[in-house]
Parts: structure tokens; C-alpha cells; sequence
């Protein structure tokens, strides 16, 4: 992995958006933007976790944690940095796969060779070809 690499993968994954996936919410809006709620790395009974989503950077004033996106990964499921890398790597995969597919469903229907084609290959049920396509 290069790091232009992991700098694009950064860019494609804000932090806010990684961290509300994963089922956490701010408590309250601060200056500039900012974000408080409670600290998903640590038991946390009083907000002390700020997120700068103009910075896609976070820090917990409970346990002193803080970092980018990559480092709350690491620290979140306890991996090392490729295994962090390939965790954030994954969703966008699947999400991939299903427009690639969604855009292959979209022009069988729209060019009549192509459905031709699948027959002359012997896929002929509708089905078969709607979830092949």
C-alpha cells in the first residue's frame, strides 16, 4: 500500500461518517463544528470524545486517545494497520460490486444484444438473467 494510497482512502472515508456507521452519536455540536459524545474506545459516562469532521480527526479526553481515521480503526478492533487498511477497504468493495451490477442490470435492459447474446450463450430464464446481469 502506497501512501497516496492510503491519503485517497482517507479522502473517500470521512471520519464522521466511518464513526455514525458504526452506530456512534455526538451528544452536542462545540465551536468550529466540532463534535462531542462519548468515547466508543472506552467505557464512557460523560462525553470526552471530539471529532473535527473539517480535519477527519478525533480525540478522547478520557482515555487520551486520538488520531485519523486509520488510527480509530486500529484502535477500535485492536488490529495493526493492514488489517485496519483492509477493514476500511471492504465496505467499499461490496458497495462497488453492487453498482457495477446494478449497472450491467440496467444495460441488458436497454440493448436487446445483449439479452441475445446470453441466449445464444443457453442462459435463457429470466431469472438466471436478471441475476447474472
Amino acid at each position: 500500500m502506497t501512501w497516496p494510497a492510503v491519503d485517497a482512502l482517507k479522502q473517500q472515508i470521512p471520519l464522521l461518517d466511518y464513526l455514525q456507521s458504526q452506530n456512534w452519536k455526538p451528544v452536542r455540536r462545540i465551536s468550529r463544528g466540532r463534535l462531542m459524545g462519548l468515547c466508543p474506545l472506552h467505557a464512557d459516562h460523560q462525553p470526552s470524545f471530539l471529532v473535527n469532521p473539517a480535519k477527519n480527526l478525533f480525540y478522547c479526553y478520557g482515555c487520551g486517545r486520538g488520531g485519523d481515521l486509520i488510527r480509530f480503526v486500529e484502535l477500535y478492533f485492536a488490529v495493526g494497520f493492514r488489517d485496519a487498511m483492509t477493514l476500511l477497504r471492504s465496505p467499499h468493495r461490496e458497495s462497488l460490486l453492487k453498482d457495477v451490477v446494478s449497472f450491467y442490470q440496467i444495460q441488458l435492459h436497454r440493448h436487446p444484444e445483449a439479452a441475445h447474446y446470453l441466449q445464444l450463450r443457453g442462459i435463457q430464464q429470466p431469472q438466471i438473467v436478471e441475476e447474472l446481469a
